[in-house]
Parts: C-alpha cells; sequence; structure tokens
C-alpha cells in the first residue's frame, strides 16, 4: 500500500501541474490566464516581443487588392500607403488598424456593446448594463443597418474585410498580448463593431448629464440662490463665433415653457471630466511670418496605451490626405490635404435629459402622458458573464428613451446619440479627406450629427472658417437644466438647429478663428442652450491670438504647450489683497513673485493649488453639507462665479461659514484656508522637501487594460486645467498638429506613445518623453514613396 501510495503522488503531481498549466486560475479579483499557454515559448507572450514592424509580420497576399499597392513606414513607424484606388485604400486602413491596434479596437467595442463583464467577469457587469440602458448596443445596430444609405458604404465594408483578412490570417502565437493575457479570442470585426466604436466617442464627448445634480441643488439652496450662483453666461466669456457675426437670417426659437421635478437621491455616473480640454485655432497669411495660413488642433482626451489615434498617409489617385484616424474608424479624422487642413474640438452642449415617469400602477409598465396612459415596450437584454451564469435584465422603454433609474421614483434618459440614427459622421470624415476648398469643406459637415464637435479649417487659398456642426437639440425655455416631468409631451425637444444656422464664421475681420470649449456664441444668438464650457483657456487664446503678429511655427508650439493659467492670474491677486495686511511669510513671497505658469518644476503652482482648493471647500460649506446629508449628487459654482463674487461682493452671504456663530466675509475666508494650505504643504515637504508641480500633480498614461507594467506613470510634464497645455491627471493633449499651408504643404505634430498597441513597444517610452518636453516630428506628407527614401524603415509592394 505504501508502495502504491509513493507511486501514485507523483503522478497525481504530474497531473495536478498539468491542470495547472492549461487551465485558468480564479482568483478574488479576477482569472489569471493558463499559465502553460501564456508562458509557451511558441504560441505565449514571448512572440509579442517587438519586430521589425509593429505588431508583427505583415501578409496582404490573397488580399484582394484591385490595383498595385506600396505601403512605406517611416522611422517612427507610421504607415505612408499609396494606392491607385480608394477602395484599396479602405482594405489597407483597415489591415493597419487591425495589425497594430487589435485589442484597443476589440475592447472598445465591447465597452459601448455592453460586453466586459464577458471577459473580466461580474465586477463589470454593472458597467455593461448602464450601457446598454443607455442604448448605446442598440443605437449601434440601427447605425450599422442606416449607415448603408451614406455615400460611404462601399469603402466602409472595404474597411471591415480589411480588418478581418488580418484576423483570419492570424495565428494564435500572433495574438496581441492581451488576449493571451485575459485568455480569449479576437473576434471578427463587422460594421455593427464600428458603430459600437462610434458610439463609444459620443458616450466620451457628449454623453455627460448633471440634471440630477442641478435638481438637487436647487432643492438644497432655493431657487433665488441657484440663479444667483449658477448664471449662465459669465460676462467676461469670449465666444467661438465673434461678436460681429450676425444671427438675424438664423431663425428664431419658439419658447415653452417647463415643469420640473425635485429633490432626487441617486447619483448619475458621467464618463469624462466636466471639462477635459482642446485647442484649435487658425490664422490668416496676413497675420503668419512665412505669409501662408497655420492651423493648429490638440484635442485634448483621455490619455491612453495604446494612444486613441492612429497616425496614417493615405493616397490614392483622388487624394492625399494625412493625419491621425480612429482605430475602428475609417478615413482621417483631424489632418491635412493637398488643398486644405481641419481639426476639432468638442462643442460640450448639453444633449440629454432625464424626465420624471409617473407611473398608472406599482406594477409600473405604463405611465401617465397629457392625460392618456402609455405602456413601456420591454427589451430583455442578456449578459454573459464570465466563469458566472447569464444574467437577464429588463429594460423599459417610454417614449422618451430607456428608463434609467428605477429606485424609488423613475427616470428615463433622452440622449440625443440614440435620436439621430442618421449619423454618417464617416461620410464627413471621407469628404474632408477629399476636400478641396472651402465650400467643399462647408458640405462635408453636413452629414455630421454627433457627437457635435467646433470643425476648424484653413485653406492655400487663404480662407479660414469654425463651424460648430451637430444636431443641436431645441430645447424648452430651462433647456433641460432640471430633471423635467415625463408626463407632460410638452417638454420635449422641438427638432433641431437647421444646418445653415448652426454657429459659424468665415474669413472674421480679427484674422482668425479659435475654439477651447467655451461657449460657441455671445448670448444674441436666437437658439438657447447651455453646456458644459470653459471659461478661462478660450479667453486666453483669443487674447493671445489677437496681440500676436507676424506668427511663427515656434509660436504657434510655443502657444499648444503654454502652462499660463489665466484662472490663478485672476484669483490669486484677489486671495492675496485680503491678506497681505494681515501676514507676510516666504510662503506668500513666492505666490506673488509667481507667473501663474505651471511648470513641471515649479514650487508656486503646488502652493497655490492648496490654497485654491481650501478656499472652495470653505466657501461652498452648504452645499458640501447638504450632500453630505442627503447622500445627493450636487452641484459646485464655477470657479469664474468664485472669482467675480471676490471682486464684487466679497461680504456675500455665502462667504459665512454655517458653523460658527461669527458672521464671516471673503477676507476671514481667505485667512483660514490660507492657514490650512500652509499646514498640509508642511505636512507634505516632510517627506518631499521640493515638493514641486510635477511630483504634486502626478500624469499617469494608463494601459486600457488597467495593468500598472503596461502603464506609465509619474510623467515629467507641466500644465493644468485651465491652461492652453491642459494636462491633468489622466486627460491631456493626445495629438498635437500644426499645419501650415504652403506649397508644398509642412506639418508637425506629435502624441504620446506611438503607433504600436504592443506594450513592449520601445516607441511607448521614447514618444511619450517628447512630449513631454514639448517637441514635435516633422511629417513627411510626401506624393510618392521615392520621396520618403531617407525615412523609410521598410517598403511593401503589393500586386494586384
Amino acid at each position: 500500500m505504501i508502495h502504491l501510495r509513493r507511486l501514485l503522488m507523483p503522478i497525481l503531481f504530474c497531473i495536478g501541474y498539468t491542470l495547472l498549466l492549461y487551465y485558468p486560475i480564479n482568483t478574488s479579483s479576477g482569472s489569471l490566464p493558463p499559465i502553460g499557454s501564456f508562458f509557451n515559448p511558441f504560441s505565449g507572450f514571448w512572440q509579442n516581443a517587438e519586430k521589425t514592424t509593429p505588431g508583427g509580420r505583415i501578409n496582404l497576399s490573397g488580399m484582394g487588392i484591385i490595383d498595385p499597392v506600396v505601403i512605406v513606414f517611416d522611422e517612427r513607424m507610421v504607415p505612408h500607403v499609396y494606392a491607385t484606388d480608394d477602395l484599396d485604400l479602405a482594405l489597407l486602413q483597415g489591415y493597419l488598424h487591425a495589425k497594430d491596434r487589435l485589442w484597443q479596437m476589440d475592447i472598445t467595442a465591447r465597452q459601448a456593446s455592453g460586453r466586459l463583464a464577458e471577459i473580466f467577469g461580474g465586477r463589470l457587469l454593472e458597467n455593461d448594463q448602464r450601457m446598454r440602458r443607455m442604448g448605446l448596443a442598440k443605437t449601434a445596430e440601427n447605425l450599422a443597418k442606416n449607415w448603408a444609405a451614406c455615400d460611404d458604404y462601399k469603402y466602409l465594408e472595404n474597411y471591415v474585410a480589411g480588418v478581418n483578412y488580418y484576423i483570419n490570417n492570424l495565428s494564435k502565437k500572433e495574438f496581441p498580448v492581451e488576449f493571451k493575457l485575459f485568455n480569449y479570442h479576437p473576434e471578427l470585426w463587422s460594421i455593427e463593431k464600428t458603430a459600437h466604436v462610434v458610439m463609444s466617442m459620443n458616450l466620451m464627448l457628449c454623453g455627460r448629464n448633471e440634471d440630477l445634480a442641478a435638481t438637487n441643488t436647487r432643492h438644497l439652496l432655493g431657487m433665488k440662490d441657484f440663479d444667483d450662483l449658477f448664471p449662465k453666461w459669465n460676462p467676461k466669456q469670449s465666444p467661438i463665433i465673434p461678436s460681429e457675426v450676425d444671427w438675424s437670417d438664423s431663425g428664431n426659437q419658439k419658447r415653452k415653457d417647463q415643469s420640473v421635478i425635485g429633490f432626487r437621491p441617486e447619483r448619475m455616473i458621467n464618463d469624462a471630466p466636466r471639462h477635459i480640454g482642446s485647442n484649435n485655432w487658425a490664422v490668416q497669411a496676413g497675420k503668419t511670418e512665412d505669409g501662408f495660413p497655420i492651423l493648429c488642433n490638440d484635442p485634448h482626451l483621455s490619455l491612453t496605451l495604446p494612444s486613441i489615434w492612429y497616425e496614417i498617409q493615405m493616397k490614392s489617385e483622388e487624394y492625399n490626405a494625412y493625419g491621425v484616424s480612429l482605430p475602428g474608424i475609417p478615413h482621417i479624422a483631424i489632418g491635412f490635404n493637398e488643398y486644405i487642413a481641419w481639426g476639432e474640438t468638442n462643442v460640450g452642449m448639453d444633449v440629454s435629459d432625464l424626465y420624471e415617469i409617473e407611473w398608472v400602477d406599482s406594477a409600473r409598465n405604463s405611465y401617465h402622458l397629457d392625460g392618456k396612459v402609455m405602456n413601456v415596450s420591454l427589451e430583455v437584454e442578456e449578459f454573459k458573464v464570465k466563469n458566472a451564469a447569464p444574467v437577464l435584465d429588463t429594460i423599459k422603454q417610454t417614449i422618451w428613451g430607456p428608463v434609467f433609474f428605477e429606485e424609488g421614483r423613475s427616470l428615463a434618459l433622452q440622449w440625443l446619440p440614440n435620436l439621430v440614427s442618421d449619423n454618417c459622421i464617416i461620410a464627413s470624415f471621407e469628404s474632408l479627406n477629399r476636400a478641396t476648398n472651402f465650400l467643399e469643406y462647408y458640405e462635408s459637415l453636413r452629414p455630421f450629427k454627433s457627437p457635435a464637435q467646433n470643425f476648424i479649417f484653413a485653406s492655400k487659398e487663404g480662407d479660414i472658417a469654425l463651424k460648430v456642426q451637430g444636431a443641436l437639440p431645441i430645447k424648452p425655455a430651462k433647456e433641460g437644466r432640471f430633471i423635467l416631468d415625463g408626463s407632460k409631451k410638452g417638454n420635449e425637444w422641438s427638432g433641431y438647429v437647421p444646418f445653415e444656422s448652426t454657429p459659424f464664421v468665415h474669413n472674421p475681420v480679427r484674422g482668425f478663428v479659435a475654439s477651447a470649449n467655451q461657449h460657441p456664441t455671445d448670448t444674441t444668438y436666437p437658439y438657447a442652450y447651455h453646456g458644459y464650457f470653459d471659461d478661462f483657456r478660450g479667453r486666453s487664446l483669443n487674447e493671445r491670438l489677437h496681440r500676436m503678429d507676424k506668427i511663427s511655427i515656434a509660436d504657434m508650439k510655443a502657444l499648444q504647450n503654454s502652462t499660463f493659467d489665466l484662472s490663478a492670474a485672476e484669483l490669486l491677486p484677489l486671495l492675496l489683497d485680503l491678506v497681505v495686511d494681515t501676514m507676510d511669510s516666504s510662503w506668500l513671497t513666492d505666490l506673488k513673485m509667481w507667473n501663474h505658469e505651471f511648470e513641471g518644476d515649479a514650487i508656486a503652482p503646488v502652493k497655490f493649488s492648496l490654497w485654491e482648493n481650501a478656499f472652495n471647500d470653505l466657501i461652498w460649506d452648504e452645499i458640501s453639507a447638504g450632500e453630505s446629508t442627503a447622500d445627493a449628487e450636487m452641484l459646485y459654482p464655477e470657479l469664474w462665479r468664485t472669482i467675480e463674487m471676490l471682486e464684487k461682493t466679497p461680504d456675500h452671504p455665502y462667504f459665512d461659514l454655517t458653523g460658527t456663530s461669527k458672521v464671516e466675509t471673503a477676507k476671514d475666508l481667505a485667512l483660514l484656508s490660507l492657514d490650512k494650505s500652509m499646514h498640509i504643504y508642511d505636512s507634505l515637504t516632510q517627506d518631499t522637501p521640493n515638493l514641486d508641480w510635477k511630483t504634486f500633480r502626478s500624469v499617469n498614461i494608463n494601459h486600457l487594460s488597467r495593468i500598472p507594467a503596461f502603464s506609465i506613470a509619474g510623467i515629467d510634464v507641466g500644465g493644468t486645467a485651465n491652461a492652453l497645455n491642459s494636462i491633468k491627471g489622466t486627460h491631456g493633449p493626445s495629438w498635437r498638429m500644426i499645419v501650415q499651408l504652403s506649397d508644398p504643404i509642412k506639418a508637425w505634430g506629435i502624441y504620446p506613445g506611438g503607433q504600436s498597441g504592443n506594450p513592449g513597444s520601445p516607441y511607448y517610452q521614447n514618444m511619450i518623453s517628447d512630449w513631454a518636453r514639448g517637441e514635435y516630428y516633422e511629417l513627411h506628407f510626401a506624393a510618392s514613396p521615392d520621396a520618403l527614401k531617407d525615412f523609410t524603415s521598410m517598403t511593401i509592394t503589393i500586386k494586384s
């Protein structure tokens, strides 16, 4: 028996070890891949070491190319694709996107379609349910069907075919490392998956809703105080469209009164910060040193690895375009061709509303609407969950949209991207890639419905322009600022602002066009709106462009990388004036001498930030107390309103603290907050004596998997939210581009991360370091492969 046991032990050990090697290992925080498969030297992660080209080998035989094609990879592995036929370009762009960014495309589509729990388990089930309730998957399905009527559908089909050609020829050893790590296989791409990527873009750029927070805050403060603390217009604002523009021919909005609802305890999840921050501008030839128009664009988005963008040049007999594209979506989104340049920033208008549903009975399957009973439609969604049984969830659809909250009272969500199923944004990108003049640029924007963008333009002919384009809803009197009464149909939108009436300017007298997410127009615009607009960067940008003359490319680079914060320049002197006669210290001397630049190695920004935060905490104690007591989401007044109160009403009642018998003024709060911030600073500098801005405000670029080893943390870079170089903890300039419309066109650009989606790529660190230092690469915009011979890493020729 003992001998038998000794004989069986090694056999059982071998069986157990084999199972360990080839079966996933479940842990409390997730599932680990089979160790044997992951470490297999022939098909595991070792095969993902970066080779000659990012993403592995290139196999294009049998792809169905119509005419001969040449692909040149330059020194940064940017592909320059030279084809005769446009459909060949589509095939190859799809192939290249998949080759370098397949896992990024897959996970982006999964996130929007509510399918992350299939891969990562139950901890992401709630997020998946939220995506389906918001309608992303259903709208993507409708978009994919309706795109068949768009002009560019055949190109889209070929793009999908190019992605799938790569996937079908991919061996297991060539899977991107993330597929191996999370132990699943890539799925074939589809037009619907491209629509998922489009909906992911909408979620990021126009998915914000503050109706719940605004309603709660109004309930807490009362309407009079709410209107005082949350005015819709900053009198210092410098809008995107200059005030010289006459709106008399733009129609007039018919306003309806709205009935609104009171306090709500829930919290709305918003996927992006209130102000992400993007800039674009174009200056006419008469303002530049070399006598050519210059266009600049730096969209500020979530900083991720892989990057949101994919750099590429695409040339056929029809056009020659260069810029950045979105993996999963065909064409170039921001860029230039031989005649024009274009770019985008986010508009930020509020395009969603919450409606209170008045149920008929406790079954909650029918509701009241203008005295009639309406039945909901029920949609049962199935969610697959890794290592668990599927979960079913029933979504109730109303005339307003899906019921989003249903605990206690119920709220339905109306969200614009779910309503504009004719949103042919791919056709807009295709037309921009081909456009040769102002009129073609203008008409190319017509199919673009969401997310609304500030489309900027410059041409060799000397034109500059900017159009705020998207389906802009015409809302009732309160512009959907609060939760609305869903039992009254009069609270619905009244259509959309006509294309010809969306804000627009062409060749303004001032010699430039510019946007930085501020209000699109002044108060004379006939259509009412509200949204999430910046109050400092747009003013700073317009003021500086007004002053500038004989503008050089170096000037434009410096402007994109500017760390000057106008909010600090306005707030700090007011705070210093309140304490200067009471306190004197080296701490304050540093702030008095500071130039309001948030440079990475500067110490003064740390001190200012601590003081500003402490001061704001004291001012809005009424709101924070209400938020804590009621456990409800609240709004806080914007910084420009705080500055205005300090300037005009330093004895404003809200400067008085609620928990004291004394009646405080702004001066008292400035002293109290200064004392608090100095103590915090002393505590922080015990461990870090020379605490500078880059250390205090750490900037991280996280891998989409959130795996720390694949991410880059603690980047040495300056900038802050209200500077043109609007860098926050995980958000910042995702692509910087400067285009001089000379002959030939010259351009410069950079983005953090490089072309490859491979976490082991050496380009990651190199390009991030260059980006953080404010450096640029000259973009090789060449008419033929021969013109790239001095920059070529590899050339591939494909016969038809």
